[in-house]
């Protein structure tokens, strides 16, 4: 937990200097953005701090749809990737997590589809809408980085030093 918390605030001071620097050297926003996106060592920076980012969200889903968990259960997790679906009640929640989301993909997809619908000409923006549905619903993929035993077990996936 605290060697988290130091990457975290290392990250954190790193990606702050990086972007003071590159201000410090274009004094505008969009001189500082290019010369961020084609530095290579700033680019580096930056993709560390979006996965702490990426990281601390699944640490966050994490909490929000397991709760707190208790000893038991932590070493059950980690030492268990071929948990079948009866053996916790919480085992299936980031199955759940992924079926809502596809359904409410789904439903802004038609309610989009809908809002087109109702005009006589072509609604011209409908793509970009579309497109960032699914960008922000198809983030759910990145769950399966965060809790894979829990996603393998449901499909059957077996370990193999564990029977069944």
């Amino acid at each position: 937990m605290l060697c988290t918390a130091a990457v975290m605030a290392g990250s954190l001071a790193l990606t702050t200097a990086v972007v003071a620097h590159a201000y410090y050297l274009k004094h505008q926003f969009y001189p500082t953005v290019v010369y961020l996106t084609k530095s290579s060592p700033s680019m580096a920076v930056l993709y560390i701090q979006a996965f702490v980012l990426v990281f601390l969200l699944g640490k966050f889903m994490g909490k929000v749809f397991f709760g707190q968990l208790r000893a038991a259960e932590m070493e059950l997790d980690q030492t268990s990737p071929a948990r079948t679906k009866g053996s916790s009640p919480r085992s299936s929640s980031p199955q759940y997590a992924i079926l809502i989301t596809m359904v409410l993909t789904i439903f802004i997809k038609y309610v989009l589809h809908s809002i087109d619908l109702q005009n006589e000409n072509p609604w011209d923006s409908k793509a970009v809408y579309m497109l960032y549905t699914e960008l922000f619903t198809g983030t759910s993929s990145l769950f399966h980085l965060f809790f894979p035993p829990n996603f393998r077990g449901g499909v059957g996936f077996t370990h193999p030093g564990v029977a069944r």
